[in-house]
């Protein structure tokens, strides 16, 4: 995706900080312009270039796209179906290359509820059903012992528990728990900018589980591991004001402006962070999923 995927967690990060800091005229603007370097990429409807990361990007920044954002949504919404929803042929050897993998589709989820709706109907409960099944095959791979690793990254595995979430669809405990005890017994996973990108969307996972009560057997692991989550992240700030760097720093506001109250220590953040994010929006993305 090049500087688009940069983009994207720009323009949410940039939304994030409206809950403490008050978002300046000059910040308003480039919010405005980030979301018009979006519109062309709507014009890109191949299903190599599809991406549901586009439609959550301009859905963040506010910008109304009239009937090109509706037909936009509309080509995903058949891109995804058709891809994921047709029969496996062996007379196609490219058949499983086409399906999106599990972050995008987590992403594609997303996309919906950024349009405020939920999935449902049948063509929708297979989606989810075959998100829960990506879940539990990454959870097969981690291993009973705890010894293994997710065939993707914890990232994806924390993205599709949240897709999952914000749909109101619950996943088994024991798919939580894997993530859970990552977060409380792998230290590696904040080691670099790249660990804070997945602390935050683990993050981010356990703060919709939190709110939402889907899990009531693991919520206090859940409230634990959040806390854990978020003092890991504050620590790994940088003197610059820097959340591992510039490309992770966006990502870890959106979840530290949305589950901790006001202080002086996050508003002294969020300064430093919007100084920070002005001149990077153009620049590559921390993280994309293929």
């Amino acid at each position: 995706m090049g500087h688009l995927g940069a983009l994207l967690f720009l323009l949410g990060g940039l939304g994030a900080l409206a809950n403490i800091c008050e978002i300046t005229e000059v910040d308003s603007t480039l919010v405005e312009r980030l979301g018009q370097r979006l519109l062309p990429w709507m014009d890109r409807l191949s299903p190599e270039q599809l991406n549901p990361s586009i439609y959550v990007g301009l859905r963040l920044s506010s910008l109304q796209a009239g009937a090109k954002e509706a037909h936009y949504l509309h080509s995903l919404k058949l891109s995804y179906q058709q891809s994921l929803l047709r029969p496996a042929s062996n007379k196609d050897d490219n058949d499983s290359e086409a399906k999106p993998s599990m972050g995008q589709l987590a992403l594609y989820l997303l996309a919906l509820r950024a349009n405020c709706e939920f999935i449902g109907g049948r063509k929708g409960d297979r989606l989810v059903s075959q998100l829960k099944r990506f879940l539990e095959d990454e959870k097969r791979a981690i291993g009973h012992n705890h010894q293994g690793h997710p065939r993707t990254s914890y990232y994806q595995y924390s993205l599709g528990i949240l897709a999952l979430c914000v749909h109101q669809k619950r996943v088994h405990d024991s798919v939580v728990g894997k993530l859970l005890y990552a977060v409380e017994h792998k230290p590696h996973l904040l080691q670099d900018h790249v660990s804070v990108d997945t602390m935050a969307m683990a993050g981010m996972a356990f703060s919709c589980l939190e709110l939402s009560n889907l899990n009531p057997k693991q919520r206090n692991r859940i409230n634990l591991a959040l806390k854990r989550v978020q003092e890991k992240i504050l620590k790994a700030q940088t003197p610059e004001g820097y959340f591992g760097n510039v490309y992770s720093t966006p990502l870890a506001l959106q979840l530290l402006m949305g589950s901790l109250r006001p202080s002086v220590e996050l508003g002294t953040a969020c300064l430093k962070a919007r100084l920070l994010c002005r001149p990077a929006y153009s620049t590559r993305p921390s993280r994309t999923l293929s």
